[in-house]
């Protein structure tokens, strides 16, 4: 079935003319190994990280109640388990990954695309930042990336209005060491009380 699955991708981008053909599903990162006993070498990883306070938000506004679990403390093990695969495949194979920070496109669209498109061995096209404006094919997508006209920055942050506060503390306690991995700079940290715990913009509202 594995190879019948490429087969069919590959038979898919020929008779469209293209060069790649890509899968963009999350559950793929879990199955590393196996895409390497499929692909061989000729393959690479696009590890898209966002900050675990406003992915677990996101969760929590969106619901995915078949495909992620309940509690926090799930979550937490769930959102783990995603982010350590990809960052170890990372480095084994330091020649075949790519890690864009959610926030960091968000900020410098056109650089991180850039870095990309380098990496894939092509070329950035300003069409890029203008993927709405071309036609599409119906299929399955983020219903809300249909009606996109514009990168959205309010996207950034939105756990502080979100999560609540006990949430906030236990989630950035238990992500917070596999966050540095991702992001050893801390540019796009959050914002920290001297206790250690990330500040919300509620009023009197802090996390201590």
């Amino acid at each position: 079935m594995g190879g019948a699955f490429v087969d069919l991708h590959e038979r898919a981008a020929a008779r469209a003319g293209k060069p790649w053909w890509a899968d963009k599903n999350p559950e793929n990162v879990l199955y590393l190994n196996q895409w390497q006993r499929l692909l061989g070498d000729n393959w690479l990883l696009i590890h898209v990280v966002r900050n675990p306070l406003d992915t677990f938000a996101s969760i929590k506004e969106v619901k995915f109640p078949l495909t992620v679990p309940s509690s926090i403390e799930a979550r937490i093990v769930f959102y783990l388990r995603y982010v350590e695969a990809g960052l170890a495949f990372g480095d084994i194979h330091p020649d075949r990954y790519c890690r864009i920070v959610y926030e960091r496109i968000v900020d410098s669209p056109r650089p991180v695309l850039d870095e990309l498109m380098r990496f894939l061995g092509e070329r950035f096209e300003e069409g890029q930042l203008r993927f709405n404006e071309f036609p599409q094919q119906a299929g399955l997508e983020d219903p809300k990336i249909a009606e996109t006209r514009r990168i959205h920055e309010e996207a950034v942050g939105r756990w502080r209005s979100i999560l609540t506060h006990e949430e906030a503390k236990t989630i950035w306690r238990e992500t917070r060491r596999v966050w540095s991995l991702v992001d050893p700079t801390a540019r796009f940290d959050v914002d920290e009380d001297p206790s250690g715990w990330p500040l919300s913009n509620r009023p009197g509202l802090t996390l201590t």
